[in-house]
């Protein structure tokens, strides 16, 4: 055996670690924040300096930010609100499709940036 199944398993497991760091950096500032604008300005403040020591390009680290930004959408966003009303929904039912199809968008984004950073990286 040549172990290339098991090099290729331990690279996909760091990739995704990597990519889990602005992720949960967007996500933990974004929950307090609660504006994206001013998040994503925090956020970029925080994350390009360690950039470097990560090993990931900033093209795969942004949009890696962003999956946080939008991944926990609830009643403390204003976007809610405005989705609810747009939708002429009740809370409930807005909380239940809003945020739960956020949450598994930005899930399934991140193995698309994943295969994405391995073929163009």
């Amino acid at each position: 055996m040549t172990g290339t199944c098991e090099a290729l398993g331990k690279l996909l497991i760091l990739l995704f670690l990597l990519l889990l760091i602005p992720l949960l950096v967007a996500v933990a500032v974004q929950t307090v924040q609660n504006s994206r604008v001013v998040t994503m300005l925090l956020i970029l403040s925080l994350i390009i300096p360690i950039l470097p020591q990560l090993g990931l390009p900033p093209e795969i680290s942004l949009p890696s930010m962003v999956c946080g930004i939008f991944l926990f959408s609830h009643v403390n966003d204003p976007f809610f609100w405005i989705f609810r009303d747009l939708a002429e929904m009740d809370s409930w039912e807005a909380l239940r499709e809003y945020a739960f199809r956020g949450i598994l968008r930005e899930f399934a984004g991140l193995p698309l940036l994943g295969c994405g950073y391995l073929i163009a990286f």
